[in-house]
């Protein structure tokens, strides 16, 4: 088109109709079934209430963790031991010690 324009584009009605830029761009349609070739959303992700599923157990600490390994790992963000739920098994605490035991 030699760097002409189409403007003032009237509303879609058909699927062969022309759409303007303003209105692609506030529609987003996904045509690939993997998600690496698509370029990174700037902002937050809505999934309308959607789960994703058959995710990977978690390499770096920046990875998403399923729920396997999220009921198997034990993340104790609390000062007091009175108010969790007591493991099922062994604990590791990674060559951490307990200190400061009172007498029983």
């Amino acid at each position: 088109m030699n760097n002409y324009k189409l403007t003032n584009l009237a509303n879609a009605t058909q699927g062969s109709d022309a759409v303007s830029r303003d209105f692609a761009d506030g529609r987003y349609h996904l045509t690939t079934d993997t998600l690496d070739i698509i370029t990174p959303p700037l902002d937050s992700v809505n999934l309308n209430y959607q789960r994703i599923i058959n995710l990977a157990d978690p390499i770096s600490g920046n990875d998403a963790m399923n729920k396997a390994t999220a009921e198997n790992t034990f993340y104790l963000n609390t000062t007091t031991l009175n108010n969790i739920t007591l493991p099922n098994g062994s604990v590791s605490l990674n060559s951490y010690r307990i200190v400061n035991l009172a007498d029983a």
